[in-house]
């Protein structure tokens, strides 16, 4: 963005130098400016709350200068375009995400820019700077005290051979949790299957005063490419009911594997992904595992956005005489 929008005869100021150079010019600047969807002088810093900070501590620089928050705190992306629309703008304080999406958008034209701040120096709670700060999604794990994945039989309960979709009746290595009491093979087969977790999460954001709304997650592109493609398939049959006739689900389950996800083939049966994050077993009793990934769209475009959330889980308790071994 700076290459495309921000030339080499531009001069590139840091905060600590703001006043000296910028304050005999701003006055003039100020009165000339007369084009919307525009800012004369845009400050980045790392968070919402350094640019709150930044606002209130420029007071007697900024004048009577138009000031325009640019961070996702309380507004969509939307919103703002309108409002840069509307009104000319001469100072905005933003976070990058936000300002890289308002010109991704057509909201914001950096070509009348003159004066390109960045709140390099300062650190947040976690001493980070600004350059500090990882970009990327947002993901929610759950994490489980004692539970011991890492005891030898339990991680040799299972059969590979059954899980890349070659025998679905190979569950000789899957004590004792092979068969159901009629003598039919359980599918998947062992203690790593039939312990499975299967706690519902949910997340709501609250977008008003009287409304929550369920925060997008996605529950696929969770496990490694070699577990989702090579380690893990379902049997060879369109027809996914089919392909597990003649097995029954493991004991603890409350549904067939073929249910876990009715809705996407690609993430039924075998290939479920909840289902191989599982299988891949800890090495220590304490461990927690990928969930779900943030799904990236409407106000959550830019990540969650600051605000009160709601967490509910629907807690699945296994039956109190429970064990791994039957």
């Amino acid at each position: 963005m700076m290459k495309d929008y921000y030339s080499s005869n531009r001069s590139v100021i840091e905060l600590e130098e703001l006043n000296l150079p910028v304050c005999p010019k701003w006055v003039k600047l100020r009165k000339n400016h007369s084009e919307k969807k525009s800012v004369l002088m845009l400050i980045i810093c790392s968070s919402a709350v350094r640019a709150l900070e930044l606002i209130r501590s420029m007071t007697a620089f900024r004048g009577d200068s138009k000031v325009m928050k640019l961070f996702a705190k309380h507004i969509k992306v939307q919103e703002q375009v309108k409002l840069l629309d509307k009104r000319v703008v001469h100072l905005g304080v933003g976070t990058p995400g936000r300002v890289k999406e308002l010109v991704k958008q057509g909201g914001l034209n950096l070509n009348p820019l003159k004066f390109l701040v960045f709140d390099w120096n300062w650190r947040d709670q976690k001493l980070r700077r600004m350059m500090d700060i990882p970009e990327g999604n947002v993901y929610m794990y759950y994490k489980l005290y004692g539970f011991y994945q890492n005891l030898y039989r339990y991680m040799l309960s299972r059969s590979n051979s059954q899980l890349v979709g070659k025998d679905i009746k190979a569950v000789d290595d899957c004590a004792p949790f092979k068969r159901s009491h009629n003598e039919t093979p359980i599918a998947p087969c062992g203690a790593i299957a039939n312990s499975m977790f299967n706690d519902t999460i949910t997340l709501s954001y609250k977008l008003n005063s009287s409304m929550y709304i369920k925060v997008p997650m996605l529950k696929t592109g969770l496990t490694w490419w070699t577990d989702k493609f090579v380690k893990f398939q379902n049997p060879g049959s369109t027809n996914i009911i089919d392909e597990f006739a003649g097995t029954v689900k493991p004991p603890n389950w409350p549904m067939p594997i073929y249910y876990l996800d009715a809705d996407d083939p690609g993430n039924n049966g075998f290939i479920n992904e909840d289902f191989i994050v599982w299988m891949r077993t800890a090495a220590f009793a304490t461990f927690k595992k990928l969930y779900r990934r943030l799904n990236r769209i409407h106000c959550f475009i830019e990540g969650l956005p600051a605000g009160n959330y709601s967490l509910t889980i629907a807690y699945s308790i296994l039956s109190g005489n429970f064990s791994f071994w039957g």
